[in-house]
């Protein structure tokens, strides 16, 4: 699943700057870069409450009601 994929990646690249920030007690993370770690959490939680929805609405009209 290719959608499946792209979060994999991201989370990965999110994780890497994370521990990295947190590695090193002197460089923490800005306010910027919380933010947009922030956006992107919440962009990948929307995609995947997307995916979920569309597949679940997609199984709903696939049953037959009569």
């Amino acid at each position: 699943m290719p959608e499946w994929t792209i979060l994999t990646v991201s989370l990965q690249a999110l994780r890497r700057r994370f521990d990295r920030a947190s590695s090193d007690r002197e460089a923490g993370l800005t306010t910027v870069e919380w933010v947009v770690l922030v956006a992107v959490a919440v962009s990948i939680a929307i995609a995947v409450g997307a995916i979920i929805r569309s597949r679940i609405v997609d199984k709903a009209n696939s049953i037959p009601l009569g």
